[in-house]
């Protein structure tokens, strides 16, 4: 447990780093920035859930609060703000909380 909550909170530095640094010029938001954005969100989700496993409901919303202010950050550096981003993280989030949730009804009846 211990270990997934330090996996959790560097993938969560990693995607902070991403989101506050100047990416290369890519012009406007493109399907591939969009898997990535599912993706990350995602992953952070999987790991923070499976590191504390009682607050599912709590990890959920605080992920995806997390991603909402970070992209409410990226207005104000010089960065592209993005409702659909925003939604995609959100997506990814709740998507990993789903199965995170099935896995876990799915074992208790076992």
């Amino acid at each position: 447990m211990k270990l997934l909550k330090i996996a959790a909170l560097c993938w969560g530095a990693v995607i902070f780093f991403f989101s506050v640094v100047n990416p290369p010029v890519i012009g406007p938001t493109t399907p591939s920035d969009l898997v990535l954005h599912f993706a990350a969100y995602a992953f952070l989700a999987a790991l923070t859930l499976n590191s504390m496993p009682k607050n599912t409901r709590t990890i959920a919303i605080s992920v995806m609060i997390y991603g909402i202010v970070l992209e409410i950050v990226q207005h104000f550096i010089g960065r592209t703000f993005s409702f659909i981003d925003i939604s995609v993280n959100c997506i990814g989030v709740l998507t990993a909380a789903a199965i995170y949730y099935a896995i876990n009804k799915q074992n208790s009846k076992s």
